[in-house]
């Protein structure tokens, strides 16, 4: 998105990553 919204797209981005790690290492979030 926008300058506005990069820090939000970034943030969606990184939770989706650490969440499906998280699944691969057997950790629930």
């Amino acid at each position: 998105g926008g300058l506005g919204l990069m820090r939000r797209e970034w943030n969606a981005q990184h939770q989706a990553m650490w969440s499906r790690w998280g699944i691969e290492s057997g950790y629930s979030s």
